[in-house]
């Protein structure tokens, strides 16, 4: 992974661009603007701003100081030029697909992904007419399966490395590699791991997408996404879907993820030592039938998560006996939290064929590769020792 120019992460985290927050009163902390509307100094001025002739803000659905000051300190973490700001972060990958994508075209999809992406996959964007196929990123032969999955009418190669559940994860350079010599644009889904532990940019991927709702917001009060690109892309999917759709991130939830992504690189370092932590314990667990981690060289990409991630978060999942025995274990523990979503300061644990992934059936469960007794533990900033405690407890009466 390429290193940053110039200031260290934690410091871009806090300072930017080391732009003046409030040039006018001098506050050290971003300002939060909630107005809908902004003045014009004079009728040309309003002309020109809507004929993007000159800058400046208009109307909050088309910009608005709080969120462009979120968008702009999130294409600088992930080394890209410009990002835009959604509701949620099925907000940004729905927006940015139907932007990308048209009647008749392809995607190519890595086959394990979040239950919302693959709902919108299987249902929006297929009632729209644009197939989709779904691959196997740990194939021995990437490229060969690749190949076999691709059509003349393949456009767009979707990503989520690691993946949702099973952290199973993809490479990164070999697949922008194989998808820019056929035409392909590469999305990845960088959620798991923010730009503090991967950079896709740096391998050649052309676009990024985030729920700021999980690690880069990291306290579980407000819900959001992004979308990373050029300059010039970003722009296009703001003026031919994000303005027309209205899906745009509020103020408040703007300045909340700004306040919350402070502290991402004392999170995800925290959160990344106490997940390998608990894998361990895990792993060694007689009731527990196998861990993914893909911080433990038992992961059969330990070697690839090694080369394309500066840490291995604090996401991981891990099989019991049976698809029963996973809300069993859930009904018996008493710290870590049953409840889904991701990235929490707090310890939450789901279980996904029954929750975050509902959406897939027993049959595409196994065309998938989604094991029904995994179990999802996305592990908080709690100390390792209360964790593994309530999992052993709780073990106990499976």
């Amino acid at each position: 992974m390429k290193k940053k120019q110039g200031q260290g992460f934690t410091t871009q985290v806090i300072h930017g661009h080391n732009e003046k927050l409030d040039p006018v009163h001098g506050a050290t902390t971003p300002p939060l603007y909630l107005n809908t509307a902004f003045l014009f100094e004079n009728a040309r001025q309003g002309a020109r701003r809507f004929a993007g002739e000159e800058g400046g803000y208009v109307y909050a659905r088309m910009g608005n100081p709080s969120v462009e000051m979120l968008e702009k300190r999130l294409a600088l973490l992930e080394n890209g030029e410009a990002a835009a700001a959604f509701a949620s972060g099925m907000g940004a990958i729905s927006s940015l697909l139907l932007h990308l994508a048209q009647p008749g075209d392809h995607i190519l999809s890595v086959r394990e992904i979040y239950g919302g992406t693959y709902a919108f996959f299987e249902g929006q964007l297929k009632r729209m007419g644009c197939g989709i196929t779904y691959f196997d990123p740990a194939a021995p032969d990437l490229e060969a399966e690749l190949e076999a999955q691709c059509t003349s009418h393949s456009r767009v190669l979707y990503l989520e490395t690691p993946s949702n559940p099973s952290l199973a994860l993809v490479d990164l350079e070999a697949c922008s590699r194989w998808a820019h010599q056929r035409g392909l644009v590469t999305v990845v889904d960088n959620t798991f791991c923010t730009p503090y532990l991967q950079l896709p940019l740096d391998f050649g991927i052309d676009w990024i997408v985030h729920s700021t709702t999980k690690y880069l917001n990291g306290h579980g009060d407000c819900v959001g996404g992004v979308v990373i690109g050029t300059e010039a892309a970003i722009q296009t999917l703001r003026q031919e879907v994000q303005w027309h759709f209205g899906n745009v991130l509020s103020p408040f939830n703007a300045w909340l993820t700004l306040r919350g992504l402070q502290t991402l690189s004392l999170r995800m370092a925290r959160h990344s030592e106490t997940a390998l932590t608990v894998a361990r314990f895990l792993e060694e667990h007689p009731k527990v039938r196998r861990v993914h981690y893909p911080g433990l060289p038992s992961h059969p990409q330990h070697e690839l998560a090694q080369k394309q991630m500066a840490g291995f978060s604090g996401m991981l999942s891990f099989s019991l006996a049976s698809r029963e025995a996973g809300p069993r274990l859930l009904n018996n523990l008493q710290l870590c939290l049953l409840a889904v979503s991701l990235g929490h300061v707090a310890t939450l644990i789901e279980h996904p064929a029954s929750m975050s992934h509902a959406a897939y059936s027993e049959e595409e469960c196994r065309a998938a590769g989604l094991d029904t007794a995994l179990v999802r533990l996305s592990v908080g900033l709690e100390e390792a020792t209360d964790l593994i405690a309530d999992l052993e407890q709780g073990l106990e009466k499976v």
